[in-house]
Formats: structure tokens, C-alpha cells, sequence
């Protein structure tokens, strides 16, 4: 009876611990898929606003030679927000000169100057209209444009229709 008895308290342990098996690999499973989606989960979009770049920004940065600015919308005869030489790029976000790397791999505007470039934590796309622009200066070929920054999620932080204006 003894033996019985033992043998019932084995099988009913062993029945309550199949549901806590499967409770606990419920809760195991539950406590994955919290943990994946919180590492999935992206900060909010934090929209940057660049700033006009001014002479003294560029000779402190010794950014001169031939290449691309672009002037956002209703801000024309100001400081342009972006300038592009060769492979490199300038931009003034926060009071901040951060320096910008072209995409070898994306298109080439005027001057060997690129369609893309990158910086720690954006990527900066300009486009240029079509044709071969309207005469700016004595120096400089103008094109209706536009600036899109992205964060390093891909998404939008900043976008404006503008003007780029290639020259010496």
C-alpha cells in the first residue's frame, strides 16, 4: 500500500510539474519577446535644424575649394547650410562644424561633389534639378534643389526644398 501510495505521489508531482514546466516555459517565452521588442524599439525622432554656415566657420575648418552650397528655401542672400568639396562635406548643427563623408557610390554633381554623404549620426541627401542651371555669378551655376537629413534610423529629421549652387 506503502508503495502505492508513493507511486500516486510521484505521478501527481510529476503531473503538476508538466504545468509548471509549461508555465514557466509560457513565461520564459513571454519574457523573449519583451526583451526583442525592447531592443527593437527606436528614441524618438529628434529634428535637427542646420544651421548658416558662416566665412569664419569655413576658414576655421579650412573647407575652401571648388564645390556644391545648398541655401534652404526663403533663405536666399543668407549663408548656405551645407557645402560639399571633393569627398567632403560641411554642415553646422547646434553651433557644432561636424564634417561629412561623400558616398563614393551615389551620384556626382558639379565638381567631383556628391549626391550623399554621412556623418556620425546623419546622412545628408541633396538633389539638383535638371539642365545645366541658370548662371548665379561670375563663377557659380545655380539648380532648384533640396536637402533631406536622416538619423541613423532612416528617418527624417530634416527636409527643405532649396537652392544648390556649384561653383569657385
Amino acid at each position: 500500500m506503502r508503495r502505492f501510495a508513493l507511486t500516486a505521489l510521484f505521478l501527481l508531482a510529476a503531473c503538476g510539474t508538466a504545468e509548471d514546466r509549461d508555465d514557466r516555459a509560457g513565461q520564459d517565452a513571454a519574457d523573449v519577446a519583451q526583451i526583442e521588442q525592447a531592443q527593437e524599439r527606436h528614441p524618438p525622432v529628434v529634428e535637427v535644424t542646420p544651421e548658416p554656415i558662416a566665412f569664419t566657420d569655413i576658414e576655421q575648418s579650412r573647407f575652401f575649394g571648388a564645390g556644391c552650397a545648398f541655401i534652404p528655401e526663403g533663405r536666399e542672400g543668407y549663408d548656405p547650410v551645407l557645402y560639399t568639396i571633393d569627398q567632403r562635406g560641411l554642415v553646422k548643427l547646434e553651433g557644432e562644424l561636424v564634417t561629412l563623408a561623400a558616398d563614393a557610390g551615389s551620384a556626382e554633381f558639379p565638381y567631383g561633389t556628391r549626391e550623399t554623404y554621412a556623418g556620425r549620426a546623419h546622412s545628408y541627401r541633396l538633389t539638383k534639378g535638371a539642365g545645366e542651371g541658370e548662371v548665379v555669378g561670375e563663377e557659380s551655376v545655380g539648380w532648384p534643389g533640396s536637402l533631406t537629413i536622416r538619423d541613423r534610423w532612416d528617418r527624417v529629421v530634416y527636409r527643405s526644398a532649396g537652392k544648390l549652387e556649384c561653383g569657385a
